[in-house]
């Protein structure tokens, strides 16, 4: 089961890719032209097929402006009822663009510091002494992730969750790493992050976030997962049985399991109101968006790919700013494309969903003439590697992971769990069709080889680190 994903297709990240040269970006689009719109249709229609995905609900955006709104197949299975444009959809980790913009905010209240030690606010949490609110935001503090506990899923589908409860899932865990010497997705950051804004405020955490953040930024259609039973058109989410034949209803998220880092529920109309209130200024500092945009840097000096809540990368050379989202039932991407002055915004009631590939794949049906027919492949590849990168795709497919070609870290984030979500995701895209070699780059001790993966029904880009003993030491799977 994915809960809270950065990146749906991400199994471990060890190593981050090398910036591409940037590429002069398309003129803003003005209007979509039938052409356009029956690609996205396309696009959107093939990737339903592909996934067994019930509906979506997707928005373009242009210069501040929805050139494109629509909804597809249907929010319920038993009932059939057609989703709309308004249908609202779990946005899951969505919701941490909205807390690192709460913190933000008591940054320039004054009440706060980016380099306050949590032990500031939460002097129970054992490591707290150790961690900065910035290390929380940049997802560089080491805290284990709760939702990767054992006991997450059981507890979740039971009953209602509360940050005490959360707290214990990890109170007697160590620390992974070092806070500050690297970057690992955890789930327990921004939980610990809507506690400090209750904390600095004097409200409770949903109190703050809408009358501060939501209301303000304009949204007047966004719950969440509490309030899902008084919700109209509202899609119901699904996922794959145990055998993996057919859909399911997936099991009700108990009430505050998720909370600040990822409980919200929202259309792709709000979503598009919540990007031009914060990337226009009107939610936090302009300087302030510029930092919460910006990718972090480990104590190394060294950049991630991760700023407060939203993920700094590029396609074909045009950067992107996004974020994916995944619950019980749910996939949602916000990407948006500030060069281009674009965003598309897609919201799936289907947990498998890869919501960061469909938007990019729709970036690709509007843009058709900057897209490769297929890249040109890097000199000096070193034929072992490839094979080797070929090899843990089929592993990663499979579920039959060798960990003696892991380093000892990369074995240790390679959980059980991780591996049961990567083969359930990674499964359906079929075998491997070409693998092109992309190029390679020298991180501290480790080489870093990148490949584009092409399947039968979709593309990726893989990064493969291998350390100077051999061993690999990072793998990540990311949208092109």
């Amino acid at each position: 089961m994915r809960f809270l994903a950065l990146i749906s297709l991400v199994v471990v990240l060890g190593a981050r890719a090398p910036a591409p040269k940037p590429s002069p970006p398309p003129v803003p689009i003005a209007a979509l032209s039938a052409d356009d719109i029956a690609r996205v249709d396309a696009a959107v229609r093939r990737a339903m097929a592909t996934y067994r995905i019930p509906g979506a609900e997707i928005a373009i955006v242009s210069n501040g402006n929805i050139l494109y709104r629509h909804g597809y197949g249907v929010k319920n299975l038993a009932s059939q009822q057609a989703v709309t444009s308004n249908t609202r959809f779990e946005i899951g980790s969505i919701t941490k663009q909205f807390t690192g913009a709460a913190i933000m905010q008591l940054v320039e209240d004054g009440k706060l510091s980016l380099d306050d030690r949590l032990v500031k606010f939460i002097g129970s949490y054992p490591a707290a002494n150790d961690v900065t609110i910035r290390q929380l935001l940049w997802q560089t503090s080491g805290i284990p992730s709760y939702t990767t506990d054992k006991r997450f899923i059981s507890l979740a589908e039971r009953r209602s969750g509360t940050f005490t409860a959360m707290l214990d899932l990890i109170s007697n865990k160590p620390l992974r790493f070092t806070p500050g010497s690297r970057f690992e997705y955890s789930n327990s950051n921004y939980i610990l992050l809507g506690r400090i804004v209750e904390l600095a405020s004097g409200q409770t955490y949903t109190d703050y976030l809408f009358s501060h953040v939501i209301e303000p930024a304009g949204m007047t259609q966004t719950a969440t997962i509490g309030n899902e039973a008084q919700l109209s058109d509202f899609a119901t989410g699904y996922g794959p049985n145990k055998s993996g034949t057919k859909l399911t209803r997936a099991p009700r998220f108990g009430s505050g399991w998720a909370w600040s880092a990822g409980y919200l529920v929202s259309n792709v109309g709000d979503v598009a109101a919540w990007d031009n209130a914060f990337f226009g200024g009107q939610v936090i500092a302009p300087k302030d968006v510029t930092l919460a945009a910006s990718p972090g840097t480990l104590s190394d000096g060294k950049a991630t790919m991760y700023g407060f809540g939203w993920v700094i990368d590029s396609q074909y050379g045009h950067r992107r700013i996004w974020h994916n989202g995944g619950t019980f039932g749910y996939s949602a991407s916000n990407m948006t494309y500030p060069d281009d002055h674009l965003a598309i915004i897609a919201l799936f009631n289907q947990v498998q969903a890869p919501a960061e590939s469909i938007t990019a794949r729709i970036f690709d049906a509007l843009h058709p003439e900057i897209i490769p027919v297929h890249p040109t492949p890097a000199p000096n590849e070193d034929l072992s590697v490839t094979a080797r990168a070929k090899e843990w795709i089929h592993r990663i497919q499979t579920g039959r992971i060798d960990r003696t070609q892991l380093s000892a870290t990369m074995s240790k984030a390679l959980t059980p769990e991780l591996v049961a979500g990567a083969k359930a995701q990674f499964g359906r895209f079929g075998p491997t069709r070409t693998l092109t070699y992309l190029g390679n780059t020298v991180q501290g001790s480790s080489t870093v080889y990148i490949y584009r993966v092409d399947f039968g029904s979709d593309s990726l880009n893989l990064i493969l680190s291998i350390d100077s003993t051999g061993k690999i030491d990072g793998l990540l799977f990311r949208p092109i």
